[in-house]
């Protein structure tokens, strides 16, 4: 969770596609595999597009 509320700021929280994607999802794969705050956003707009 901490993780978490330190990658994103406000606005990219509660914007499109962070909101679609499962929270699983983004703590336990994205976000602890990506080395850099824009690998983060590319992987989340990807799983985004790609469902």
């Amino acid at each position: 969770m901490t993780k978490f509320a330190s990658e994103f700021d406000e606005y990219e929280i509660m914007s499109q596609p962070v909101t679609q994607i499962p929270w699983g999802t983004l703590v336990t794969v994205i976000i602890p595999k990506s080395k850099s705050h824009e690998e983060i956003l590319f992987y989340i707009n990807e799983t985004h597009k790609n469902s």
